[in-house]
């Protein structure tokens, strides 16, 4: 097989980084997914609409897509009331890189769920 018959899910040619996610539904895996940050953002807010209209939500875990492999990412929300928005902060360290050199994170926004 040649290189350009190969279906990549990571491109270093675009901006930020390239997700992993691994969803779950009801103690099952369903599958992987592949995107950016916006994509990541729009399945936290599909598991935050879930739990507020009384669904069980997806189960995800995130990986973030390195030269060496996949790593883990630590997803952080914070709400801001008074704006109406959820901020999230990804954030993962690169494999054999020591110290500050080694912390990456991206960073974005969201509307708050409105019901």
């Amino acid at each position: 097989m040649s290189a350009h018959e190969r279906t990549w899910i990571s491109d270093p040619d675009t901006e930020g980084a390239d997700y992993l996610v691994s969803v779950s539904r009801g103690g099952s895996h369903v599958g992987w997914v592949t995107g950016k940050m916006r994509m990541i953002m729009s399945m936290f807010y599909d598991q935050a609409y879930e739990s507020a209209s009384g669904e069980v939500p997806d189960t995800l875990a995130v990986f973030v897509l390195t030269d060496m492999a996949p790593v883990p990412v630590n997803v952080v929300t914070t709400t801001y009331p008074g704006h109406d928005l959820v901020g999230y902060v990804l954030s993962w360290r690169i494999p054999g890189v020591r110290g500050k050199a080694g912390y990456r994170f991206e960073t974005g926004a969201r509307a708050v769920i409105d019901f």
